[in-house]
């Protein structure tokens, strides 16, 4: 659940999300009445909306949570996963490129990238471990992880990636229901608060 005041006052957090089938905009009760919360139904695949957003709201900060999600879904609608988790990526980093603005950009991936693990390995995967994805959802979230490393590499922009396991929570479609969470501010962003 995103709290706003966790924040700051010194933060504006700009939530677009496009509304999909596991988004619940109930997650954001707790900030929708913060001054410095504003939530934005769209698609990150708008590069217009994105580039409007990103130079209108003075972001600095972007944390890319925005998939489609599921593995089981990915087989039967792989296209609408190459879609959002690809080209929705895609358009992401171009318009960080084109605003050059984005001071922080941590891209939320899964360890479905690395594809299955024995079950009597004595380690696990490592964030050096080769990416093996198995199904269609975990191959583009490694591909989309691969236009954020290229657009990191070839343009020098900021990026942080983060693998997450699937867990149970409380709100276990969190990453749907906050699509893209970004912020402008003037002071270090510390992911301890998540």
């Amino acid at each position: 659940m995103l709290q706003i005041g966790s924040f700051g006052p010194e933060y504006k957090i700009v939530v677009l999300d496009k509304l999909h089938y596991c988004s619940n905009l109930k997650n954001l009760r707790p900030s929708q009445s913060s001054p410095n919360f504003k939530f934005v139904k769209g698609d990150i695949a708008s590069a217009d909306l994105v580039n409007y957003l990103l130079i209108t709201e003075s972001i600095d900060t972007i944390m890319h949570f925005a998939a489609q999600t599921h593995v089981d879904n990915s087989f039967g609608n792989s296209f609408e996963f190459t879609k959002n988790n690809i080209y929705g990526t895609h358009v992401l980093r171009q318009a960080c490129k084109v605003t050059r603005q984005i001071r922080r950009f941590i891209h939320v991936s899964t360890d479905e990238v690395y594809g299955e693990t024995d079950e009597d390995a004595v380690v696990g995967n490592h964030e050096a471990s080769q990416l093996l994805p198995t199904n269609p959802y975990s191959a583009t979230k490694a591909g989309a992880e691969m236009l954020v490393m290229a657009y990191g590499r070839s343009y020098g922009l900021p990026v942080i990636t983060t693998r997450l396991r699937s867990m149970d929570t409380k709100h276990p479609c969190f990453s749907a229901a906050c699509n893209g969470s970004w912020c402008n501010n003037k002071h270090q962003f510390d992911l301890g608060g998540w």
